[in-house]
This record gives structure tokens, C-alpha cells and sequence, in this order.
């Protein structure tokens, strides 16, 4: 009896999973040749977590990219009929149909590959995408609600960037969306030599809720919107008449271009594996920065380096929280910007917002002033050792020189009154300026010293006293031995950057360190190593 009893639940178990895989299966027409997950090819040949690490590409895309003349072939999958397979397809399908979604969570050979990719090979990636999740997805949702948008889409960013907001694929997609430039444009997203929306959360997430709108009223479909937003309406309209005019995702796979095959899968696993992550183990990892912020709005030219040297906050960390600031400068001219902070130093921020923007002004923003602003500036600003030379080396161009100093090839031309982009051996170039000096004589009685350079401090201390207090205190009188007039060294410890080192010696810029070490276009520096420290020119 009990043997009979067993073979009972074994032969149910078996019907239900065969049941549940027949009903996901398209159209049998479709399935002549289809693969199995045996004929797959091993997802391990990319270290996907390093490639988030490193932040340099929409990741699923690269992996498309990389592979597509081995998913060529792909199609649907028929039944696997190995046992212990059956029965994981059967909870996969189970899973996916209790998935509230207008969005259809078909399941098949191809969409399995990717869930175990996500769910079960790289649990390390989907944990750091599950902590991104906490920065995100309560923007995305709200904005994907306000337009009465499926909010299952927020699962998307993953597919296209990683939630990397400054991921950039290899054919100039940008952001969290990867907006080409001219689809970024037709929703409004700027982009010139300062900003990038593209790489902008907010306004980003409008843009693409708006675009995946509009293609979902051409093809009333969510699959093929999907698809279309991957690979364009027109791809998308081709694989529709070479199929005779079907109108199913799955039913024009074969005609699709290769990445896209696997968008609408990846899309689904992600959808799977965001929801179902507790029961594979998987963990949050929390991200490297904070997942609550503030929103201070600037009026007027600002550099990220300005608030991370009065605030004490890395600019490493301005720098992900602000992205979309190409150059670290917020070019608020004729409008408001935002600036997002940690949500404990906005108070700070107001309290010292003239001493934010006056620190350092002329080291960080003579280049924007000069385009801005003002055309005579060169000439203006002539003043012995107040501007910066580059003696041009052989094979340099204005491009290696736009690298090494942070300009525009054009800011550079500007600068110099060069009628073209051709430069020479032995050339002298402005690239720069010094900032200007003061002495202990001419400081204002309503000013401090930060880093040698004046600040004006007006209500010193409002609302927040300890974190102010605290502000203040990093905020010391500089003494003039502190300003060494001789060279030193500096070894250099855990977490230090170029941007660290320089602030410990007023007069010096990160740029001096690097050319007084000639540590070369990209400078890279590692705990243990010493550093030479140039003198304070005179």
C-alpha cells in the first residue's frame, strides 16, 4: 500500500508538470526546432558581478552582444524529459503564472537559462541589484504609476543597465534607460558639454515611461514594445512581415535581431528573480552609498569637488549620487539645478551655501566663467602666475590635452584664441588657472579659512548645531608654515584619492600632484605609495 502510495504522488507530480509545461508552449508550428537546456551554452563565461563592479557597460546587453552567434538558433523550448528538470519547470511556471502582470511571464527553455543565470549562478549580482532596488525602484514606480504604466517595467532597468546610472554601452546608449542620443532628445532629455539626462534617475525614467508608451499604442502589446524599445519600431515591423504578419513575440523570434531574442527572456527572469529572490538564498547586498538623499536645488555655477571640500563629503560619492554631471560642474545659469546629498548634509549645505560657492571658485570654474560668461576673461586675468601652462610635448593633440586637464576641445581652443585644432611641438597653452592667493591681512572679519581659501560664513549656526559644529570644526584658520614653500612627500593610505591628497596642502591642485609624479593621462595611485608634493608657486 505504501509503495502504491508513493507511485500515486510520483505519477500526479509528473501530469502536473507536464501539464504545466504543454500549456506555456506557443504554437506548436514554431517548435521544429527547438533546444533544450542541455544544448544551452554555459552562462559562466562571464564574470557578470565584475562587470557590475567595474560599471562599465549595460551588462545583459555586453552578454547579448558577446554570444549572439551561439543564440542564433534559439527557439521556445518543448519539454525537458529529464525528471528533476520537469519538476523545477513545473515550479518555475507556477511561479511565474502567480506573477500579477499585464506583462505575459511565458516560460520556456530560453527564459529558464537566464532565471538560473539570475536566480542560482550569479546570486552576487542579483544581490547588489536587489540592494539598488532601494534607491530606485520607489522612482520608478511612482513615475510608471503617474502614467498608468504595468509596474512589473521597472524590472527593465536591470536588463538595460545594471541599475548603473552611468553605464554606457559600446554603441552610445546612456543611462539607467540607455537612451541613444537622439531618442534622448525627442523626450527631452538634454546633453551637451555640462549635463547628460540621460544618466539623470528622474528625468531619465520619465523619458523612458513616455517612449515605452508610445510604442506600446503602435503595437497594443507589451512584448512587442518591449522589443521594440530594444531594438526599434522598424526591427520590429521587419520580423512582423517576414513571419506572414504574426504579431506574437514569440512567434517572430526567429526573425528578430540576435539581442533582442534574448531582451523579452532576460526581462522576465529579472521580473522572476526580483520576486521570488528569498527562495534562492539570495541576499541584499547594500550599496555603496546611501539609499536615502536630499534634493537641494542650485542657483548659480557650482563644482561637486566646491561641496565635497566644505561639507567633508568624498566626491567619489557626490559623483554617484549626481551623475549626470559630465564634468562635476552644475552649470545653473539660467535655471535651477538639483544637487542630491546625503539627506543629513542638506541642512549643511544651506547653512553654508555662500561659503560652498565662493571656495575655490577660480581653480574649479575659471574654464566654465570663460565660456559663460565672460569673453574678455583671458585678458582680464592677467596677473603673474594667476594662469596655467602646458608646454605642448610631441605626438600631443587637443584631445590628449582635454583628457589630462578636464577641458573641452573647445574650451582649450577658446581659451588660447586658436583658429583651429592643430597644435605643435614646443606650443605654449593656457589650460588653466591658479587660484588666487590672500594674506593673513585682507581676511574680512565674516570669513574663515578652508583649505587657505576665504569663505564667507553668514548664520553660522541655525537648526542642526552638532553636524554644524562639526563642519566648523574641519573648518580650521590655516597657519602660514602650513603652506610649505619647499617640496615633500606624502605616502599614501587606504582610501585616499588625488582629490584627498591635494586638499591636505593649500596652493595644490590634484592636477600638480599628477604632473609633479608624472603619473601620466590616467593616473592611478595604490595605499604605500609616496608621492612627491610639489612647492606653492610663489
Amino acid at each position: 500500500m505504501k509503495h502504491f502510495y508513493l507511485f500515486s504522488v510520483f505519477l500526479v507530480a509528473f501530469n502536473f508538470t507536464l501539464f504545466s509545461q504543454v500549456s506555456t508552449i506557443p504554437d506548436s508550428s514554431t517548435n521544429s526546432n527547438l533546444k533544450t537546456s542541455s544544448e544551452i551554452l554555459p552562462i559562466d563565461s562571464i564574470d557578470y558581478y565584475l562587470l557590475v563592479a567595474d560599471e562599465l557597460d549595460s551588462l545583459l546587453n555586453f552578454w547579448f552582444k558577446s554570444n549572439s552567434s551561439k543564440i542564433i538558433n534559439f527557439h521556445p523550448a518543448k519539454p525537458v524529459t529529464a525528471y528533476a528538470d520537469s519538476l523545477m519547470d513545473s515550479i518555475y511556471t507556477y511561479r511565474l503564472s502567480k506573477i500579477p502582470s499585464l506583462i505575459p511571464m511565458t516560460y520556456n527553455s530560453v527564459v529558464k537559462q537566464y532565471i538560473e543565470m539570475y536566480a542560482v549562478k550569479k546570486k552576487n549580482f542579483s544581490g547588489r541589484i536587489l540592494g539598488l532596488t532601494k534607491i530606485y525602484y520607489p522612482l520608478f514606480e511612482e513615475v510608471l504609476d503617474r502614467y498608468n504604466m504595468p509596474l512589473e517595467l521597472k524590472n527593465l532597468a536591470i536588463v538595460e543597465s545594471a541599475l548603473n546610472p552611468s553605464a554606457t554601452s559600446r554603441v552610445g546608449a546612456s543611462g539607467l534607460w540607455q537612451f541613444m542620443y537622439s531618442t534622448g532628445r525627442m523626450y527631452g532629455l538634454e546633453v551637451n558639454t555640462f549635463i547628460d539626462d540621460r544618466r539623470d534617475p528622474v528625468k531619465s525614467t520619465v523619458a523612458a515611461a513616455l517612449h515605452l508608451r508610445d510604442l506600446y499604442n503602435i503595437y497594443q502589446d507589451w512584448s512587442l514594445a518591449l522589443a521594440a524599445y530594444n531594438c526599434g519600431p522598424g526591427n520590429v515591423n521587419k520580423a512582423i512581415r517576414r513571419s506572414g504578419g504574426k504579431t506574437n513575440f514569440w512567434e517572430i523570434y526567429a526573425f528578430l535581431p540576435k539581442e533582442t531574442r534574448g531582451y523579452i527572456p532576460a526581462f522576465i527572469a529579472a521580473t522572476y528573480t526580483m520576486t521570488y529572490y528569498n527562495e534562492h538564498g539570495i541576499i541584499p547586498i547594500e550599496p555603496e552609498f546611501p539609499t536615502i538623499t536630499d534634493t537641494v536645488m542650485v542657483n548659480k555655477e557650482l563644482h561637486l569637488q566646491q561641496v565635497s571640500a566644505v561639507l567633508k563629503i568624498p566626491i567619489e560619492l557626490l559623483e554617484k549620487l549626481n551623475p549626470q554631471y559630465k564634468r562635476n560642474i552644475i552649470p545653473a545659469i539660467n535655471s535651477s539645478l538639483p544637487l542630491v546629498l546625503p539627506y543629513h548634509f542638506s541642512l549643511a549645505f544651506e547653512e553654508f551655501r555662500d561659503s560652498i560657492h565662493a571656495y575655490n571658485y577660480d581653480t574649479y570654474l575659471a574654464s566654465f566663467k570663460i565660456i559663460n560668461y565672460d569673453p574678455n576673461a583671458i585678458e582680464n586675468n592677467t596677473k603673474s602666475g594667476d594662469k596655467k601652462y602646458h608646454i605642448v610635448k610631441q605626438g600631443e593633440s587637443l584631445a590628449s590635452l582635454s583628457k589630462k586637464y578636464g577641458l573641452s576641445a573647445s574650451e582649450i581652443k577658446y581659451m588660447n584664441k586658436l583658429k583651429s585644432g592643430t597644435i605643435h611641438k614646443g606650443q605654449k597653452l593656457i589650460v588653466g588657472y591658479y587660484p588666487i592667493k590672500t594674506t593673513k591681512d585682507n581676511v574680512p572679519q565674516n570669513s574663515l579659512k578652508v583649505d587657505s581659501q576665504l569663505v564667507k560664513i553668514n548664520n553660522p549656526i541655525v537648526l542642526d548645531s552638532a553636524l554644524a559644529n562639526k563642519i566648523k570644526t574641519n573648518v580650521s584658520n590655516e597657519s602660514p608654515k602650513q603652506i610649505h614653500k619647499k617640496p615633500t612627500t606624502y605616502k599614501v593610505n587606504y582610501g585616499d584619492t588625488l582629490y584627498s591628497i591635494a586638499r591636505k596642502y593649500p596652493g595644490i591642485t590634484h592636477q600638480d600632484i599628477v604632473d609633479y609624479n608624472k603619473l601620466g593621462d590616467n593616473p592611478q595611485i595604490k595605499a604605500g605609495q609616496v608621492l612627491k608634493i610639489p612647492p606653492v608657486a610663489n
